[in-house]
């Protein structure tokens, strides 16, 4: 557990780092769900594990 120590996505909900919230970053939640720790692109909010929580930033901010 414990929060992570990545800086927030430049475009929220962007697990892959290409500017986009998409299919990929979709996949890659699902890689990771049920994973903690502190340096995981998946945790879009940054609690430390990859859950329900991290799907809704990205659904919210689909955009691809």
């Amino acid at each position: 557990g414990g929060g992570s120590t990545l800086p927030p996505p430049a475009v929220v909900g962007d697990a892959n780092g290409d500017s986009i919230v998409n299919i990929l970053d979709f996949n890659a939640v699902l890689v990771v769900w049920g994973s903690t720790g502190s340096s995981i692109s998946a945790d879009l909010n940054r609690d430390g594990v990859v859950d329900l929580l991290d799907f809704n930033v990205l659904i919210v901010n689909w955009n691809g």
